[in-house]
């Protein structure tokens, strides 16, 4: 499991917070934004637990699993935890000497994403336990008929029987876990916030959360924006969670000209009736020195809007981020630790890197 740790160029103080100790002390008038990131490690847990990044603001703080603090100014801010998209979305509000709690829970293996609340969160997702004990099911019956003389018994009617029994502990494995599925769907219903309106001088807007427990009646449009994200190195897809160039900062969006608010999640918007001009822009990841500027084409669409009705606009961007090690990887190196620098700069993240392309691709639907 990789620890909590934060990046290099946290754009506000991170401080540790480890389990079982006291709360860090925090400078004057400033309040803190807690994250206990965790995940589970039991042996029916199916794959590694990939780490995830924190960010408050847009801004990517830390990666890794633990306990961390966001010292931030007193006011409403936007958490957020990402992988190569971005798993949970939680508007707070910080009081100065206070700090705001949240956990992420990591998902099991068959489940894209995680749940951020408020404390205590729970793992949802399915495992490979049942599909194990389905294995070792078939192994056992097969023992258990031969040894009680039930085979004999049956005669030719042992074939059926075993097919039906076969079928019996399938049913029994896929009931379980859609179950656990259903069981994991309604917890993340409970577990989200409530809309969370967000005033901005030039407009306003209803942060809807990744689950939205209830959309706002009325007129109006509501917006999913939803990133696909990932970095390349040497043209392959490698860990995007602990690389600051992971981190796409928040769309901006105009409606009929105005600046609202908007992040990558699910925000509403209430209208009036007519035809509405929406632009979302895609803000690319910062670049390196010479790196070419082009911006992604902004994704623009008009909306009509009856009375009453609402309307949906999903925004779909798969973006990648193409990295190469920083020049101080090798300048002033002796040629004979270049190639031990590089081969390390490919395979730590803590090896300094720059930015050399950002792409994005978008797909619109409207319903």
């Amino acid at each position: 499991m990789v620890a909590a740790k934060p990046f290099a160029d946290a754009g506000v103080p991170v401080l540790p917070w480890p389990e079982g100790q006291a709360a860090p002390a925090l400078p004057g008038g400033h309040g803190g934004i807690a994250v206990r990131a965790w995940n589970n490690t039991r042996w029916d847990y199916n794959r590694p637990a990939r780490p995830r990044a924190v960010g408050v603001d847009g801004t990517p703080l830390w990666h890794g699993y633990g306990r961390m603090v966001a010292v931030v100014a007193p006011g409403e801010h936007l958490v957020e935890v990402r992988r190569d998209h971005v798993e949970g979305t939680r508007l707070v509000r910080v009081t100065a000497g206070s700090i705001v709690e949240l956990e992420y829970a990591a998902p099991h293996g068959f489940a894209l994403d995680g749940v951020l609340t408020a404390p205590r969160a729970r793992i949802v997702g399915t495992t490979l336990r049942p599909w194990l004990l389905f294995i070792l099911y078939l192994v056992a019956a097969p023992l258990v008929l031969k040894t009680t003389g039930a085979t004999e018994a049956l005669g030719s009617a042992g074939v059926a029987v075993a097919a039906g029994l076969i079928v019996a502990g399938f049913a029994a494995a896929l009931l379980w876990q859609l179950g656990v599925r259903r069981r994991g769907e309604r917890y993340r219903a409970e577990a989200a916030d409530e809309p969370r309106p967000v005033q901005w001088p030039t407009g306003t807007g209803v942060l809807l959360g990744h689950t939205p427990r209830s959309a706002p009646a009325g007129g109006g449009l509501e917006l999913a924006a939803v990133l696909d994200h990932g970095v390349r190195m040497n043209g392959s897809l490698v860990e995007s969670s602990t690389s600051r160039h992971g981190w796409v900062p928040s769309p901006r969006l105009w409606i009929d000209g105005q600046e609202r608010p908007v992040s990558w999640s699910r925000w509403w918007y209430p209208l009036p009736p007519g035809t509405h001009e929406v632009r979302l822009e895609i803000v690319g990841t910062p670049l390196g020195e010479g790196a070419p500027a082009d911006r992604p084409a902004p994704v623009t669409s008009r909306v009509d809007i009856a009375e009453g009705v609402a309307r949906r606009l999903t925004a779909e961007v798969e973006s990648r981020t193409e990295v190469r090690p920083a020049r101080q990887n090798y300048d002033d190196v002796p040629l004979v630790d270049v190639r031990t620098r590089l081969n390390q700069s490919y395979k730590d993240w803590e090896a300094p890197q720059e930015a050399v392309a950002f792409t994005a691709k978008s797909t619109v639907s409207l319903t």
